[in-house]
């Protein structure tokens, strides 16, 4: 992802930059292009693989879980005592092969979110300014 800003200060290899976003924050990016205070560049952005590696590991837990409870229900000595301890008109409803599944992919679903969400998220390396757009001073 590539976004256009203008040079602020520049402290040692890093140059800071206030995006040309409306609202945009200011950010620290790497100048290996030499660009100087003022100057109008083009930073490039690292794309981020986290939403990616979040929807897969919710996705095996998901069809994980599924599986668990597709052999859980395939267990009649697991499902048969429950089903009579819930009575004998809710165990028979509630407990079914099917919702065992589905219950258990949803907890499935759960964990995975909750561990996702307690998880470190990776620190994307800092922009990068790769084209200086106009010296200061210049008008194209």
């Amino acid at each position: 992802m590539e976004e256009t800003g203008t040079i602020l200060s520049i402290e040692g290899p890093r140059a800071k930059v206030t995006l040309a976003s409306a609202g945009a924050p200011e950010v620290w990016a790497s100048n290996p292009s030499g660009a100087k205070a003022g100057d109008r560049v083009i930073l490039a952005f690292a794309e981020s693989k986290t939403a990616n590696r979040s929807l897969r590991v919710m996705l095996a837990s998901v069809i994980l879980a599924g599986a668990l409870g597709r052999i859980l229900a395939a267990i009649p000595e697991l499902i048969e005592p429950v089903q009579r301890a819930l009575g004998s008109d809710l165990g028979p409803f509630l407990i079914t092969p099917d919702n065992l599944i589905l219950g258990s992919g949803l907890l499935g679903l759960a964990f995975s979110a909750l561990w996702l969400r307690r998880g470190r998220r990776p620190r994307l390396p800092d922009p990068t300014v790769v084209q200086i757009l106009e010296p200061p001073g210049e008008k194209p």
